[in-house]
């Protein structure tokens, strides 16, 4: 029974709600995303049936200024104003249909419809858009095309292209009261009779019935600039025309919002009706304090509105029709038109008069399509002004007509882009010194001026200031005037050919300034710890008169003589105040409201974990409490031994926060302190914090190191809070656990391993924390290495003699890996980690070097020192004979090497290399200095050799006559030799040619190596047996000898003596002869007999060459009758052939030039 009574009581409270009354609103809000949380505030506050029903809700979301419309209760107003995303409440009162009863006169476009546009178009408006925003139109008149609901909702109405209804929230925007179709047809109507621009195209958006709402006007402009909502202006509707206005906003209301963000953003020209709020009107919109007039209706009166006053035909103001300036001091209207008795057509279907600004206004929106059609590059703001500066003075009051009689044919036939400019104001009362403001245009602006006159039709201007600035902030002190009162302030503009102009209505007060008053201290919501303090203030006026305090709302003390401070002696908590001032001639001025609190009492503390002597393995929470008697929000910091974690508590809840720090031992407290710095702090509480495994960090021996030791030390740190113990693991004897370290503290811990063997170990550390965190290091290696490396020098090798140039290439071989340092002449010259071979450039001289080389164990060893020559001269060409060789004839004798030795010490092996690979080691029975070996191998002679030859060698030398032996090296090519082992070198000496011991002693890819030993130098010879093989003890075919001789001389007819066997032949130069049958001996005769051996070969080889250039001149004789041949062919085809040119073609061709010297051809 209990609840069915509760749930009765919330039901009549929540109908008991909804019988209060409502108030429909527009509200402004931070951001147009801040509408779903206005909605659920309202709906929380509305009651339960409200979430049914949704009788208080939002009504139209207007995204162009972020703003909603609303129905809500009438109490739920003060309640929304507080929200802090709510900017500005207005309500959404009820707009007029600006209409009067006076005779309206029509105005007359035709002349602008004869005139063509850059298309070759009459301009009459064509597809230019026009968004009527009134009652609707009706779109089956016959002067918009007889349109059915269907034409206008499928968008095939050519006239009224689209709309939408926002009374019934449909897309049939049908006109049931009349308005806005005379509206329309005034515009655009193209039948019976036609509008201003018959050719343009209406958007009907109906948002009156006999009245209207400016939310539902709102909603209709933000859909006239962004037709498909999407944040994007480019297809806005080129003009919005208003023939509404009310009383209930100013300048800076919602509506004016919107009218200026149109123009200035969307680039949409706004055409408002100034209202029929006249000496004579029926209504009156708000005053401006000029005490004459009645202002300009809203939105009219928005800076960037287009706003037009009625005129009766061309000559007069209308009585009604609203005059200016607004609230803000602009010339509002800024232009008139015919609005008495003006003809259109009528929502019944037929045609009907009207008067009104309503009237007079559509007929600027026309002009303004005209002039777009014509000028489809110019602003809003270059519109205006082309209506302004081709106007027609009606001599009467600029706050009656603005800036004249509109004149169709002089605005759109404009070939000049008018220069703009406009004065900024937010206030229309100022005195002493004010500070005038504003922005210009132009596209050759040249400067603007600005001056002042008297009253509101100034006969006379004076000067203010000049300058070609666009955006300007100019200073001008009032105090000149003679009087209060009001003064106009011109702004013109100019540019090469045009001036445009903008004034601004200022009331003058020579002495109703305000006492200034600032606040020094304290400042707004400031937080103080004592109850007694002063409040510091500056007020500056020239009359001041006092300066009072008000405490909590009410008087508190009045200062009559200083006006900088108050004492205060106040209780703890939230207050209120604010001075106000005020000057002998009744000037005041307030400060806004200042709100001060008051706590001396710090906050109450309370750690509730962790507790104290606690260990933490894993994330670390800090939970704490904190309480205040006043603040709500309280500043707080944990600090851990020196590290610090700010925070902030809410008052009276418990507050966690995780803190990140490394492991340790730590003491922690907690400090807050509330906004008046009242402080406490916690009691502290010890606790050991281990999350992590210990760090292992490895000293000795490095992974991957190399050692030449038996006897290991190892060194290692381990840091953590607390360390249970670490061991060591190795596999010195397989692996295991080798040491174990328990009660570690901070530091490096050694160990030593002994008696290892040279080998490749590994090793691993592993350590426990007291509260159970395991580190382990990697599998870490090293070897023990206690063998020097192999070393060894390969060239050049000792004593070495370098002739063939200054660069020597130096080798040696190592056996290890490691670093080696090259000495010459003991300098370290190079360090070489790979490679085993370098290059150097040296001078001549002698030289030693030798190589060290240390492994990356440490091991070290080193080469003994060899000696090296540098002797490297320049070739040269000479010719020299054979030393001790006579009988030898050297032809094509080339450079010959040179090597220079210093010196060559008794019984010491000295050996020199030269270029071809021949190498000479000599040995010498005393120290000789100055020795000179030179080496020619290009040689050629004459004389007959026992062998095949391969090379000569002629060495020659100076200061040599102690040399005990010389060996020498050198090098013949496989493939010339078809047995290695019968390679010789002969010498020649003692006029022939003597066998040397030669020895097979290497061979690389390409050489076989030889050595063969001599006792003196002269000329060499390198020698091969061709078949037979003279020397192999072996008898064959064409052979006389072969080593052994098995005749005598006698069996050759000599008396004695003794045979030898020279190249398998037998020869008998050893023969003697006792006795003589000739002149010459029988030696002679042999020698003579050898001699015509020779001749008769020689004969031989003539005959041969006879014969062959017999039958190459043969070929000759052939080749002359080809060429007569030839010739009469080529003559016959009236050609020419050079005699000439064929020889020679036959000697470079055919034959050889001898042929033709020995047979000239004729």
């Amino acid at each position: 029974m209990r609840w069915i009574v509760i749930v009765l009581a919330i039901v009549i409270m929540s109908i008991a709600g909804y019988a209060q009354s409502s108030v429909s609103l527009i509200i402004t809000l931070d951001d147009i995303s801040n509408k779903k949380e206005l909605q659920d505030f309202i709906d929380s506050r509305a009651g339960i049936l409200n979430k049914f029903t949704h009788q208080y809700s939002i009504e139209h979301e207007i995204k162009a200024i972020n703003a909603v419309s609303a129905e809500v209760p009438e109490w739920m107003v003060e309640k929304l104003e507080k929200l802090p995303y709510v900017q500005k409440i207005e309500r959404n009162v009820i707009v007029e249909m600006l209409e009067s009863t006076e005779n309206p006169e029509s105005i007359n476009a035709t002349q602008v419809w004869r005139e063509l546009d850059s298309n070759n178009l009459n301009i009459t408006g064509k597809n230019i858009t026009i968004a009527v925003i009134d009652s609707g139109i009706n779109y089956s008149h016959p002067d918009f095309g007889s349109c059915s609901v269907n034409d206008i909702q499928t968008g095939n109405c050519t006239k009224i292209r689209n709309g939408y209804d926002f009374i019934d929230n449909d897309n049939n925007p049908m006109d049931e009261s009349g308005h806005g179709t005379k509206v329309a047809g005034i515009i655009g109507a193209n039948g019976s009779i036609k509008g201003i621009a018959p050719d343009s195209v209406l958007i009907a958006y109906r948002v009156c019935t006999d009245s209207c709402s400016i939310a539902n006007i709102l909603s209709a402009m933000n859909l006239a600039i962004d037709p498909d909502q999407d944040g994007n202006y480019s297809d806005a509707h080129d003009i919005i025309h208003l023939s509404l206005g009310t009383a209930s906003q100013g300048p800076d209301g919602s509506w004016a919002n919107m009218v200026n963000k149109a123009v200035n953003e969307a680039n949409v020209t706004v055409v408002l009706a100034a209202g029929n709020s006249g000496p004579d009107g029926s209504s009156l919109c708000k005053g401006t304090g000029n005490g004459s007039f009645s202002s300009v209706c809203t939105p009219a009166n928005a800076g960037k509105s287009l706003s037009v006053g009625a005129s009766i035909g061309n000559s007069d103001i209308a009585g009604f029709s609203s005059r200016g300036p607004t609230q803000y001091g602009f010339i509002k209207p800024e232009i008139i038109a015919p609005g008495v008795n003006v003809n259109s057509t009528s929502y019944t279907g037929s045609y009907d008069t009207g008067n009104g600004t309503s009237f007079s206004s559509p007929i600027i929106s026309g002009i303004v399509a005209l002039i777009k059609q014509k000028h489809s590059d110019w602003t809003p703001d270059q519109i205006r002004f082309a209506l302004r500066n081709t106007a027609e003075n009606l001599n009467i009051s600029i706050l009656e007509q603005g800036y004249g009689y509109s004149n169709a044919y002089r605005a759109v036939m404009l070939n000049h882009t008018q220069p703009t400019g406009f004065l900024n104001s937010t206030e229309r009362n100022a005195s002493g010194t004010i500070i005038l403001k504003g922005v210009v245009s132009a596209l050759n602006l040249t400067n603007f001026t600005l001056s002042w006159g008297s009253g509101f039709d100034p006969i006379s201007w004076n000067y203010i200031n000049s300058s070609n600035e666009t955006n300007f902030s100019v200073y001008w002190n009032s105090n000149n005037v003679s009087e209060d009162g009001n003064y106009t302030i011109r702004l013109q503009v100019f540019d090469n050919e045009t001036v445009s102009e903008d004034r601004l209505i200022l009331e003058i007060a020579t002495d109703k300034i305000k006492p200034v008053i600032q606040i020094l201290s304290p400042l707004n919501n400031t937080w103080l710890n004592t109850t007694v303090f002063n409040i510091t203030y500056n007020s500056t006026d020239e009359n001041m008169k006092n300066c009072s305090l008000y405490w909590n709302n009410e008087l508190n003390q009045t200062n009559s003589t200083q006006f900088n401070s108050f004492q205060v002696d106040s209780a703890q908590g939230i207050h209120n105040w604010l001075i106000i001032c005020s000057d002998i001639l009744s000037n005041q001025n307030s400060t806004d409201i200042q709100w001060i609190n008051i706590d001396n009492q710090p906050p109450w503390l309370n750690i509730t974990f962790p507790q104290n002597n606690t260990n933490i393995n894993q994330k670390i929470i800090v939970n704490w409490t904190a309480i205040d008697n006043l603040d709500d929000n309280l500043t707080c910091q944990l600090k851990l031994n020196e590290t610090s974690f700010n925070s902030y508590a809410e008052n009276n809840t418990n507050k966690s926060m995780e803190i990140n720090i490394s492991d340790g031992y730590y003491n922690l407290f907690l400090t807050c302190w509330d906004n008046a710095n009242n402080t406490n702090q916690s009691g502290n509480v010890t606790i050991l914090i281990d999350r992590y495994p210990p760090e292992i960090h490895v000293f000795n021996p490095a992974n991957n190191s190399f050692l030449n030791t038996t006897e290991i030390i190892f060194n290692f740190s381990t840091t953590d809070t607390g360390i249970d113990k670490c061991e060591l693991w190795a596999n010195w004897t397989g692996w295991n656990l080798n040491e174990t370290f328990s009660n570690i503290s901070s530091g490096i811990i050694y160990t030593t391993a002994k008696n290892l063997t040279d080998s490749i170990y590994q090793w691993q550390l592993l350590c426990n924390s007291s509260l159970g965190n395991i580190n382990t290091t990697d599998n870490m290696t090293f070897e023990v290495d206690r063998i020097p490396p192999q070393l060894m020098l390969t060239s050049p090798v000792n004593n070495t003699i370098w002739t063939s140039s200054n660069s020597v290439d130096f080798r040696y071989n190592f056996s290890d890996y490691g670093i080696c340092y090259i000495y010459i002449n003991n300098n370290n010259i190079l360090n070489k980690t790979s490679g085993n071979s370098f290059s150097r450039s040296l001078s001549n001289g002698i030289y030693n070097w030798s190589v060290l080389c240390q492994d990356k164990a440490g091991n070290v060893n080193r080469t003994d020192i060899r000696f090296f020559t540098i002797s490297y001269t320049e070739p040269t060409v000479q010719v020299q004979s054979g030393g001790g060789g006579g009988g030898v004839v050297l032809k094509s004798v080339l450079p010959s090497n040179t090597i220079h030795i210093p010196y060559i010490d008794k019984n010491q092996e000295k050996t020199i290399s030269f270029d071809s690979g021949t190498e000479i080691s000599i040995e010498v029975d005393q120290r000789t200095e100055q020795v000179k070996i030179i080496l020619n191998e290009k040689i050629n002679r004459t004389n007959r050799l026992s062998g095949l030859l391969y090379k000569y060698l002629e060495i020659n030398t100076t200061n040599l006559d102690s040399l005990n032996y010389a060996v020498i090296m050198f090098a013949v090519e496989k493939n010339w030799s078809r047995d290695k082992e019968n390679i010789r070198m002969l010498h020649y000496k003692n006029e022939k040619w003597n066998k040397l011991e030669t020895k097979l002693v290497g061979s690389d890819n390409v050489h076989e190596f030889y050595n063969a030993t001599t006792d003196s130098f002269s000329l060499f010879a390198i020698v091969g047996d061709i078949k037979p093989f003279c020397g192999n003890e072996i008898p064959e075919r064409g052979e006389e000898c072969d080593g052994e001789i098995n005749k005598t001389c006698v069996d050759f007819g000599f008396d004695n003596g003794n045979l030898i066997c020279l190249d398998c032949r037998i020869n008998t130069q050893g023969c003697v002869a006792t006795t003589t049958t000739t002149t010459i001996s029988k030696a002679e005769a042999t020698k003579t007999g050898n001699e015509s051996s020779e001749d008769y070969t020689v004969l031989v080889f003539i005959i041969l060459s006879i014969a062959v250039l017999f039958f190459l001149c043969t070929g000759l004789i052939k080749s002359k009758t080809m060429f007569k041949k030839t010739k009469r062919r080529v003559k016959k085809n009236h050609g020419i052939m050079d005699e000439t040119q064929f020889h020679i073609n036959i000697q470079s061709h055919i034959f050889p030039t001898l042929c033709f010297n020995i047979f000239p051809y004729s």
